[in-house]
C-alpha cells in the first residue's frame, strides 16, 4: 500500500500473531462450546496449541469435524493430526512440538573451552529470571548466549537443555526465516521473532 495512501488512516493497529498461552484459550474455548471436554482433555489442549501454530478459524474448523465424525476417545488424537497437518502445510505454518533433550542427555559429555561451565551459564540464566530482569523496560539488563563451534558437537542439545531446565518453551528460528530479499525485511523478521519470544516467554534457538 503506498504511503500517501496509509497516512490517511485515522487508525492503524497491527494484528500479531497468537502465542500459545492464546491459542490455548482459543482451543479451551472451543472445547467448551462445542462440548468435546470428554474427548480432549487440558493436556490435549495444551499440547495442540503447542504444536499446531493456527488460527483461531483454523482451530474451529478442525474441531467442528471432530465432533461431527464424533471419534472414540483414543481416536482423536489421530483425527485431529489428519484434519491439522494438511490445513498447516496448505497455510504455510509450522507443526512444531516439545523441543526436548535426548533422553539421558548429560552436561558431562561436552567438550567446552573456557573457565565458565555450563552449568554456571545454566544458573546464570536462572538468575535473571529470578530477578525479575526479562520483565523489565527497554533499558532492562540483557540475556543473550552466543554458542559457536563445528556441527554435532552439541549446540543445539544445549538450548533444548537450557529450554527444559527453564521450564521454557523453545522457539526455533532458521536463517530462511530470517533473511528477506527487501531492504530492511530481515531486521524487521528478527525485531518480530524477538517479540515472539517475550510474548510466548521462550528461548530463541
Amino acid at each position: 500500500m503506498d504511503e500517501s495512501v496509509r497516512r490517511r488512516f485515522d487508525y492503524s493497529v497491527c494484528f500479531e500473531r497468537m502465542n500459545t498461552a492464546q491459542r490455548e484459550s482459543i482451543w479451551r474455548n472451543l472445547v467448551k462450546k462445542l462440548r468435546l471436554g470428554a474427548l480432549i482433555p487440558e493436556r490435549k489442549i495444551e499440547e495442540y496449541a503447542a504444536t499446531y501454530e493456527t488460527s483461531a478459524g483454523g482451530i474451529s474448523v478442525v474441531l467442528e469435524n471432530v465432533k461431527r465424525m464424533a471419534p472414540r476417545r483414543g481416536k482423536v488424537d489421530a483425527l485431529v493430526a489428519k484434519l491439522m497437518k494438511p490445513h498447516c502445510r496448505l497455510m504455510g505454518i509450522k507443526v512444531g512440538g516439545d523441543f526436548l533433550p535426548a533422553k539421558g542427555y548429560s552436561l558431562e559429555g561436552l567438550n567446552i573451552r573456557g573457565k565458565v561451565g555450563l552449568e554456571r551459564v545454566v544458573e546464570a540464566v536462572w538468575n535473571y529470571y529470578d530477578a525479575g530482569f526479562s520483565a523489565g523496560g527497554e533499558d532492562r539488563p540483557r540475556m543473550n548466549i552466543l554458542m559457536y563451534g563445528p556441527p554435532g558437537i552439541g549446540k543445539t542439545e544445549f538450548v533444548k537443555y537450557l529450554g527444559k531446565a527453564l521450564d521454557r518453551k523453545v522457539l526455533v528460528v532458521k536463517g530462511s526465516d530470517i533473511l528477506s530479499k527487501w531492504v530492511g525485511g530481515s531486521e524487521q523478521n528478527i525485531a518480530a521473532a524477538f517479540r515472539m519470544a517475550e510474548s510466548e516467554r521462550g528461548v530463541i534457538r
